[in-house]
């Protein structure tokens, strides 16, 4: 089957060129129809009225001169190509010509039929790449322009995620907050067995709640993309040693012992995020502490090096009940537990480990597991460490490895406790202004309370006039007006260096270091652990027997 004739439009003023192309025409491979035209008002009403593969022009028209017909030609048909015919052999008219839309330039005695007919063709398919790179422009950037709208929507999808998340925890928080403070405080108060008894079901089941919320919000917020990793320099002895402190009470609370070995030097520095390292082995612990009736937890820290890279080994090794292989490769997936029985017997979400190895690999590490049914569990943590070469190795002296009992139960006991200071509570819920403030007037504090971080500042500046400072400001993130991180800033920014205590029930990951980073001296979530905040008001107020955690859970 023969090709379709080509129809080519000649506009050209001069009779000889237009019996010169159609010589050359018809002496071609290709079938041709011609169509003539003397000016380029002609060319134009014929060229928006019929379609054309080609347009052959000359430059000097009765109507038309110089590359304004090409400029012309264009504005009516962008698609079609255009040869310029011309007398002229001049390359800088040329490259013009080529640069407003032209396939080609031929002077008019150089054309042979061999010369047209091969620069109709190039200019053909020139014309046809040129669209179809067009195309694919035009589809790429309105792909680029899809993506970034797509991108638009799921960072507001990202936002709200967070908001709500954010919400959520400070919603369920704050009400569990006063359930658990008001049972402690009953637990105090009341003699008998039974009533002693419900209490302590009431304060047991209120702390099983937080757990398992803790651990729905923060693998929410990892699965979000809102949980970013910082890169910060620390030293990993002091993580190591503050979760081994805090742990050891929790360990020797169930009858089992805690020991802490480094196996090798360690650096003094690393680089990673303290706060995600700090959760996964309080996770880990917690773990092997829960599965774990008798004898004891163990804690072996490493220094591990291969040819490119460093890392942080923490194994956390218990004598619980252990698990099969099949259990193993299960273990680590969301709301997933050895078995129901398990499940049952000892509680929890499966979250713990889920969130330990999310962590762990945006940390470029990973959680792994060994483990033998009914002799225990190893769950190893590696972590990347950044660059250690110009870091100095220590190695931890023997009373490094696990603090003295009475350094673990260094802290200030409820019943007991007697603070000389005046505080500002800063709370805009009732309940927890009235259990914060029985708690601190119980021990002996002068407590002011207002509801709003407005009204908070405007107290701190009074009180600073009148020569009576407080001591300690005990501030909630979220209150109406304003709220508690642009009140804190507000108060350095002012130059003000009145220790404050941020008290919120934005308690997932990232919650501390924001409180911190608005100038906050501390941080304690709630629900609010009554010895926690003796202890920190003791801290910051300049009380004795007690030293400063920097943080507290």
């Amino acid at each position: 089957m023969s090709p379709l004739p080509q129809h080519v439009l000649l506009i050209e003023d001069d009779a000889a060129d237009h019996q010169l192309v159609g010589r050359c025409l018809r002496k071609g491979s290709r079938s041709t129809q011609l169509h003539w035209e003397q000016s380029l008002a002609g060319g134009l009403s014929h060229l928006d009225a019929n379609k054309f593969d080609v347009v052959l022009t000359d430059l000097s028209l009765p109507d038309s001169h110089g590359l304004t017909t090409v400029e012309r030609i264009r504005a009516c048909d962008h698609d079609v190509p255009i040869i310029v015919l011309t007398t002229l052999d001049d390359p800088d008219v040329a490259i013009r010509a080529l640069q407003l839309g032209a396939q080609d330039y031929l002077p008019k005695e150089m054309i042979d039929p061999s010369l047209l007919e091969r620069s109709i063709m190039y200019a053909i398919e020139r014309r046809s790449m040129q669209r179809a790179v067009e195309v694919s422009t035009t589809a790429l950037y309105e792909a680029m322009e899809q993506l970034k709208q797509t991108q638009i929507v799921v960072e507001e999808a990202n936002r709200l995620k967070s908001e709500f998340l954010a919400n959520m925890s400070h919603e369920i928080r704050t009400p569990i907050t006063a359930i658990l403070g008001f049972a402690g405080i009953l637990q105090d108060q009341i003699d008998e067995t039974d009533s002693i008894e419900i209490v302590e079901i009431i304060q047991r089941n209120g702390e099983h709640l937080l757990s398992l919320i803790n651990g729905i919000l923060d693998l929410s917020k990892i699965e979000a993309g809102q949980c970013h990793s910082e890169c910060l320099r620390f030293s990993p002895l002091d993580i190591i040693l503050d979760v081994g402190r805090m742990m050891k009470v929790r360990s020797a609370a169930k009858g089992l012992s805690l020991s802490l070995d480094f196996v090798t030097e360690m650096p003094e520095t690393i680089e990673s995020d303290p706060t995600q390292l700090r959760q996964i082995l309080i996770n880990l612990v917690e773990n092997a502490i829960k599965f774990t009736s008798a004898g004891c937890v163990r804690i072996e820290s490493s220094l591990v090096r291969n040819a490119k890279n460093a890392f942080l080994q923490l194994d956390v090794i218990d004598a619980g009940i252990g698990m099969t292989p099949e259990q193993t490769a299960q273990i680590f997936k969301p709301f997933k537990q050895a078995d129901s029985s398990t499940s049952r017997q000892y509680g929890g979400t499966g979250l713990g480990l889920t969130i330990c190895k999310k962590l762990a690999e945006g940390l470029g590490g990973d959680v792994t597991v060994s483990s033998e049914l009914g002799v225990g569990s190893t769950f190893r943590a590696t972590i990347a460490i950044g660059a250690i070469d110009h870091v100095s190795i220590v190695e931890p002296q023997p009373a490094d490895k696990m603090p003295s009992e009475n350094r673990v139960a260094a802290t200030i006991s409820p019943e007991v406790a007697s603070l000389d200071c005046r505080l500002l509570l800063a709370e805009d819920g009732l309940d927890n202004q009235r259990l914060i403030s029985y708690i601190l007037q119980k021990a002996g504090a002068d407590v002011t309370v207002v509801d709003n971080g407005q009204l908070a500042c405007d107290q701190i500046l009074q009180q600073i006039q009148n020569g009576t400072p407080f001591d300690v400001v005990l501030m909630d993130m979220q209150m109406p007006v304003l709220d508690g991180y642009a009140a804190a800033r507000q108060l350095r920014q002012a130059g003000l260096d009145v220790p404050v205590i941020a008290l919120t029930a934005n308690a997932m990951m990232g919650d501390r270091e924001k409180c911190l980073d608005a100038g906050c001296d501390d941080y304690l979530s709630k629900p609010i652990n009554r010895a926690a905040l003796l202890n920190l008001v003791s801290c910051y107020s300049g009380e004795e027997s007690i030293v400063c955690s920097g943080q507290a859970d």
